[in-house]
């Protein structure tokens, strides 16, 4: 487990940013530096403990089950991904 919320909310921040930069869905990464939900988290955790943690909060928060599948929804935009980590940081 993360040793704080503020260190899960100092991940989350950094992985909101990389997607505010750029978003993609059903790879990690792209090219011109988009990245997934999960691919940001992957950049920004410590550790795969904490990118678990980090996408076990977003889905609590969106009431999901899985950050990939919905990421990567038809019709999901770049501005609900970006909110949804607004909402699990303003949740902390």
């Amino acid at each position: 487990m993360l040793e704080s919320k503020e260190r899960l909310r100092q991940m989350l921040v950094s992985a909101r940013n990389l997607l505010q930069s750029g978003w993609c869905q059903h790879v990690l990464h792209q090219a011109g530096d988009k990245h997934c939900a999960l691919g940001a988290l992957r950049v920004s955790a410590d550790n795969p403990y904490h990118e678990l943690y980090g996408c076990w909060h977003l889905e609590q928060t969106a009431g999901i089950t899985n950050i990939v599948d919905w990421n990567d929804a038809p019709g999901r935009t770049q501005q609900e991904v970006v909110e949804l980590f607004d909402r699990a940081i303003a949740g902390l």
